[in-house]
């Protein structure tokens, strides 16, 4: 028979194992943007939030997190999940968190600052250095 625990922990993986996941995939609409789509960006962004608050997750936890996590702490994860899926938590808002704590450079901040992509330049003996000749 299972404890209270247990169903927690079941709770807590489903959700950000298989449900949030196939949320982000499917562009589900609780989202305006679903900046994440794997498994342990979800834990990562759900923990650094819900258990660590001002801290990474696991400078508060031992790994893996659910199997360390105290029943509130499980609460409070699944509760937080709960919201990205209902869309009453902003993903985008909680993962720019996450990352700040990590003291990782601002998704935000990337694509606003991100350098174009440089052409290689041809020049007209390109051809010559490389054993091609034009024909006149």
């Amino acid at each position: 028979m299972s404890s209270p625990r247990d169903h927690l922990q079941d709770k807590w993986n489903h959700l950000y194992r298989k449900e949030l996941p196939a949320l982000a995939k499917a562009k589900d609409p609780a989202q305006p943007k679903w900046p994440v789509s794997l498994d342990h960006c979800f834990a990562r962004i759900i923990l650094d939030n819900a258990v660590g608050r001002d801290r990474p997750w696991h400078q508060v936890l031992k790994s893996p997190a659910y199997k360390h996590m105290s029943q509130q702490q499980l609460q409070d994860a699944i509760g937080l999940g709960e919201q990205l899926v209902s869309g009453q938590a902003d993903l985008v808002a909680l993962d720019e968190k996450s990352l700040e704590l990590r003291g990782k450079r601002s998704k935000q901040q990337q694509r606003t600052t991100k350098t174009p992509k440089k052409r290689k330049a041809v020049d007209q003996d390109d051809g010559a250095v490389q054993g091609k000749t034009e024909k006149l």
